[in-house]
C-alpha cells in the first residue's frame, strides 16, 4: 500500500481548499442567475447564457481531463500545478462577473456576464478535477481515501452553510459588486494553502500513453461511471432550489433576509452529521448509507411540499429533518469516483483517472446549468417578472414554491431509482485497488471477489493467470 503522505497540515489544507472552492460555487453557481435578473438581463438571455456556458463545459471538461492525463510537469507532479494556476484564475473571473455595471445597455450586460461566466466555468474545471483526483495519488486504502475526501466535503458543507447564511444579509446591505468581491477574495485565500502544504507522490502515469480514443472508451465501458453520474445528473437537473432560493425568501416568506434562516436550518443538520460520517464510513458501506439517505430525503421533500410553507413551525421542522439526510448525501456524493476509477482499471484495464474525474466536474456544472436554465424557464411559465423590486402574481409565487420544494424532491427520488443498478461496494473496491497496485495478484483478487458474490466478467490483462477474462460467477 502507498504510504499516506498527506499529514495533518496537508489534510487541513485539503479541507480548507474546499471551503474556498464552495465560496465560488455558491457565489457564481447558485446566485449568478439572480444577479443577472436583478441587473435587468431578460429571462431569455439568462437561459441562453447558462445553456451556452454549459455546452462549452460539456466540451472543455473531458478535454481538460485528457490534458491532465497527458501533461508531464517538470516537478513530476500531476495535479498540484493545476491547483496553483487555477486559484488565481477563478478568483479573477468571479470578480469580473459581479463587476458588470447595471447601467450598461442590456446587450452589453449580456455579453459581459456571458464571457466572464464562461471563463469562470473553465477555471472551475481546472481546479475541480485535480483536487478530487489528488487522493488517488496519496493512498491505495479506499477507506482512507473516502475519509480524506470526507474532510473536504465537511469543510465544503460548513462553509457553504455559512455562505448561504451570510450572503443574503451582505447582498442586501452591500450590493452585488461588493459582496462578490469579498467572497471571491476570501475564496481565493482559502484555496492557496493546498498548493503548498500537500505532498503529491505515487501518481500513476500509465494513462499518459493512452490515445484519446482509448480514454473515451474507458468512460463508455465503465458502466458504474455511467450509472452513478446518470443518477447524479437526473437529480441535479431538477434541483431548482439552487436557482429559486432568494426568490422564495423574497416572495413566499416575505423577506429576502429569511433566506439566511432557511440556510441556518440546513446548517444545523450539517453540524450534527459532519463528525459522524467519517467514523461511520470506516465501519459501514458508504453506498448503502448514501442510497438510504437519498430515499429519506425524497420522501421528506414531498411531505414538506404537501405541508406548505404557511405554517412556519412545520415548515422549518421538516426542513431541518430533510436537511439531516441531505447533509449526509452532500458529504458522501463525491466519494464514489475513486471507486469507479478502480473498477475501470480492474474490470477493463483502463486508466484515464483525469478524464474520469472530468466526468464528475462536468456533471456538477452541467446539472447546475440545466437546473438554472430549466428553473428560470419554468418561473417564466408561471409568470415571473424580472427586476429586483418586481411585484409577482399569485401564480408566480406558487411556481416558486413548486420549483423550490416538489421538483427537487422528485429529482432525488429518480436518482435513488437509477442507483438500484449500482453494485460497487467498499469491500470489493478495496480488493480491486489492491490488485491494481500490485499488492495482491489478479487471480487472488478474482477469487476474493467470487467469495464476496461478485458476478461480473473482467477484461483480459497482462498476467500469467489463466482466469483473466473469464467470468467471475
Amino acid at each position: 500500500m502507498k504510504t499516506n503522505v498527506m499529514g495533518k497540515l496537508g489534510k487541513i489544507s485539503y479541507a480548507v481548499y474546499f471551503a474556498g472552492q464552495i465560496c465560488f460555487y455558491c457565489l457564481v453557481g447558485m446566485f449568478v442567475s439572480t444577479f443577472m435578473t436583478d441587473i435587468g438581463i431578460s429571462l431569455a438571455a439568462v437561459s441562453m447564457i447558462l445553456v451556452i456556458a454549459r455546452i462549452w463545459d460539456a466540451i472543455n471538461d473531458p478535454i481538460f481531463g485528457v490534458i491532465v492525463d497527458k501533461t508531464k510537469w517538470k516537478s513530476g507532479r500531476k495535479y498540484l500545478p493545476w491547483i496553483k494556476i487555477s486559484t488565481g484564475l477563478i478568483t479573477a473571473f468571479s470578480i469580473a462577473v459581479f463587476f458588470c455595471p447595471a447601467s450598461l445597455p442590456s446587450g452589453m450586460k449580456t455579453v459581459w456576464v456571458g464571457i466572464a461566466y464562461i471563463c469562470w466555468g473553465m477555471s472551475y474545471t481546472m481546479c475541480d478535477i485535480p483536487i478530487y483526483a489528488l487522493p488517488t495519488a496519496m493512498t491505495d486504502d479506499t477507506k482512507e481515501r473516502s475519509v480524506i475526501i470526507s474532510y473536504g466535503r465537511i469543510a465544503c458543507t460548513i462553509a457553504g452553510g455559512f455562505i448561504t447564511l451570510l450572503f443574503p444579509i451582505m447582498r442586501s446591505t452591500l450590493g452585488w459588486t461588493a459582496t462578490g468581491l469579498i467572497f471571491s477574495v476570501v475564496g481565493g485565500l482559502l484555496m492557496i494553502p493546498a498548493a503548498f502544504n500537500i505532498k503529491e507522490t505515487g501518481t500513476k502515469a500509465s494513462s499518459e500513453s493512452m490515445k484519446f480514443s482509448e480514454m473515451i472508451a474507458c468512460v463508455v465501458k465503465n458502466k458504474y461511471l455511467l450509472i452513478y453520474y446518470g443518477a447524479f445528473i437526473a437529480s441535479g437537473c431538477l434541483n431548482f432550489a439552487n436557482v429559486t432560493g432568494l426568490y422564495f425568501a423574497r416572495y413566499c416568506l416575505g423577506n429576502e433576509a429569511k433566506a439566511s434562516l432557511v440556510s441556518l436550518c440546513t446548517m444545523i443538520p450539517s453540524f450534527i452529521v459532519m463528525f459522524i460520517v467519517p467514523l461511520v464510513i470506516r465501519k459501514l458501506d458508504k453506498f448503502s448509507i448514501y442510497h438510504a439517505c437519498l430515499i429519506m430525503s425524497a420522501l421528506l421533500g414531498i411531505i414538506r411540499f404537501a405541508a406548505g410553507y404557511e405554517n412556519t413551525a412545520i415548515f422549518y421542522t421538516l426542513l431541518v429533518g430533510q436537511g439531516i439526510f441531505t447533509a449526509v448525501t452532500g458529504i458522501l456524493m463525491y466519494m464514489f469516483t475513486p471507486d469507479i476509477v478502480e473498477y475501470g482499471n480492474f474490470a477493463n484495464g483502463s486508466g484515464g483517472a483525469g478524464i474520469m474525474f472530468s466526468i464528475q466536474t462536468f456533471s456538477a456544472k452541467l446539472t447546475s446549468a440545466i437546473s438554472g436554465a430549466l428553473g428560470i424557464s419554468m418561473l417564466g411559465m408561471f409568470g415571473f417578472q424580472t427586476g429586483e423590486n418586481a411585484v409577482q402574481s399569485a401564480s408566480a409565487v406558487n411556481g416558486i414554491w413548486i420549483c423550490t420544494s416538489l421538483i427537487p424532491a422528485i429529482g432525488i427520488g429518480l436518482s435513488a431509482v437509477i442507483l438500484l443498478f449500482y453494485k460497487l461496494r467498499d469491500k470489493n473496491v478495496q480488493i480491486m485497488a489492491e490488485a491494481n497496485s500490485g499488492r495482491i495478484s489478479r487471480a487472488a483478487a478474482i477469487e476474493s471477489l467470487r467469495k464476496n458474490g461478485w458476478k461480473e466478467s473482467v477484461a483480459p490483462m497482462l498476467d500469467n493467470s489463466a482466469v483473466y477474462g473469464k467470468d467471475i460467477a
